[in-house]
């Protein structure tokens, strides 16, 4: 019972950073960094529920946040080698800590993440998120990880908001954390 309780708090910590850029103007390199925080804080809740598959995953999603981070800034990490190679580590990976079935909810998750980080049009990028956080939301659903299935919901709800009302809805959710605004309350 305790494991499971720290893992809801590992995971909860992770949807924290997870969630900061949604609500802040940040740079790429921010949410990329917010990523790997996220990434190595499920990877923990995920070893803490015995899940192998979703560790290997989210530690794996954490290194290519890292990686991402030097695109444009380096030859090799700018190549489409970088995405392929991760393609093939998710594989692999999943692989190695198959748990049956349910191991292909983050396998199949993780390689439509890695391919959206590559991507540069965030239109595309929010679509594939949406179906990696559907994906999991199901992976979190047999887990019982409460927290991780509340956060992984509600980025869900900001995503489908997102594809539907686009900027409008980003300024919005920028206007409502905005100093401009802190001076009207």
């Amino acid at each position: 019972m305790v494991e499971f309780i720290v893992s809801q708090c590992f995971f909860a910590f992770g949807y924290i950073f997870s969630f900061l850029y949604i609500f802040f103007n940040v740079s790429r390199k921010t949410i990329l960094y917010c990523g790997i925080i996220f990434n190595l804080a499920s990877a923990i809740g995920f070893l803490l529920l015995y899940a192998w598959t979703g560790a290997i995953m989210n530690v794996l999603g954490a290194l290519l946040n890292f990686i991402y981070i030097f695109k444009n800034k380096n030859k090799f990490f700018s190549s489409p080698a970088i995405p392929i190679i991760f393609e093939i580590l998710f594989l692999v990976g999943g692989i190695l800590t198959w748990q049956g079935w349910l191991s292909i909810l983050p396998i199949v998750a993780n390689v439509i993440y890695g391919i959206s980080l590559w991507l540069d049009k965030e239109y595309i990028i929010k679509i594939l998120i949406l179906i990696v956080n559907v994906t999991y939301i199901v992976y979190h659903g047999f887990l019982l990880s409460y927290v991780s299935i509340i956060g992984t919901g509600i980025s869900i709800v900001l995503g489908i908001a997102y594809l539907i009302w686009g900027d409008k809805y980003t300024k919005f959710i920028k206007n409502i954390f905005s100093k401009k605004n802190e001076k009207n309350c």
